[in-house]
This record gives C-alpha cells, sequence and structure tokens, in this order.
C-alpha cells in the first residue's frame, strides 16, 4: 500500500463502516456492501501505528472487521491522532443511510488548511503535497510544499 493510496482505502473504510451500521439497523435498506479484499502488504501497523490500539488487527481482513464492528473506537483512534481538532469532538458518528443522514466527527472542528498543509509544509517542504493526473494518460505533475511555504511568508508580510 502506497502512501498515494491510504486516503483512497480510509474513505472506503468510513462508507463501508456507515452503510454496514445502517444496513444491520435497518434490513430494508438497500445492500451496498463490497466484500473486504485480502491482505498482504505487511503489518498494519507499518501504514497506521494507530492499529496497535485495536483489538487483533493482524491482517487487512482483521482491520476491516475492526473498522465495521467497532467503527466508534476505530475512527475515533484515528481521528484523535491524525487531525489537528479546534474543538475536540464529543461523538465519532450518526450515520443513517435509510434516512440519509451522514455524520462524522460531531461537536468537532477542524481547519482544514492546517491538517492538509501547515503541519507539513515547514516539516517537509520538499516532500510531494499534490499529484496532479493530467488529461492525456500518464502525464502528471508532482507539487511539493514549498511553493505553499513562500505563497504564506509573502502573504504574512502583506498582511504585517
Amino acid at each position: 500500500l502506497s502512501e498515494r493510496q491510504i486516503p483512497a482505502v480510509m474513505a472506503r473504510l468510513l462508507a463501508r463502516t456507515c452503510c454496514f451500521k445502517a444496513l444491520s439497523q435497518a434490513p430494508r435498506c438497500p445492500s451496498g456492501l463490497v466484500a473486504a479484499r485480502p491482505w498482504s502488504h505487511g503489518p498494519l501497523t507499518a501504514y497506521m501505528p494507530e492499529a496497535v490500539a485495536f483489538p487483533r488487527p493482524k491482517d487487512h481482513q482483521d482491520l476491516y472487521k475492526v473498522s465495521v464492528e467497532q467503527s466508534d473506537i476505530f475512527w475515533g483512534a484515528l481521528g484523535r491522532s491524525r487531525l489537528t481538532w479546534i474543538t475536540p469532538f464529543h461523538s465519532v458518528q450518526d450515520c443513517d443511510l435509510c434516512q440519509g443522514r451522514i455524520s462524522w466527527f460531531l461537536g468537532g472542528q477542524l481547519n482544514v488548511t492546517v491538517n492538509c498543509l501547515d503541519r507539513h509544509v515547514h516539516v517537509a517542504p520538499d516532500k510531494v503535497a499534490l499529484i496532479w493526473e493530467k488529461d492525456e494518460p500518464g502525464q502528471e505533475v508532482r507539487v511539493t510544499y514549498s511553493p505553499w511555504l513562500s505563497c504564506e511568508l509573502s502573504c504574512a508580510q502583506c498582511d504585517g
């Protein structure tokens, strides 16, 4: 699993967690669960250190099972450890697909730029921040955090 794939995997797990919860609570909901694929890419803690806190996450299937069966514990641990909160959340989720209600991290407030940009720009300015996939296959542009750092500094000077 590459660093580029982790956000997509997390998004799929979030969607499955909410969908599973809604389906198990209201059987008349349409089914849409996708079976978890087998995992064979090494220890989970290599890409998700928080996994040591979860019960028995030895492989992808165990991690998937924890994310569905103990979703509040799973996503709460990830939300607390991987995001910087202005106001901490009081509830992890409130999802009911039958009613069209999907809410995550209730009561929490965060700043997207702090979590997506500020926390990385000073620590690893030469790390790739954005991969722009152009319309032509195989054409991509990799942008590091450095341009945002120089923009941040020039904007701060304008305000001062």
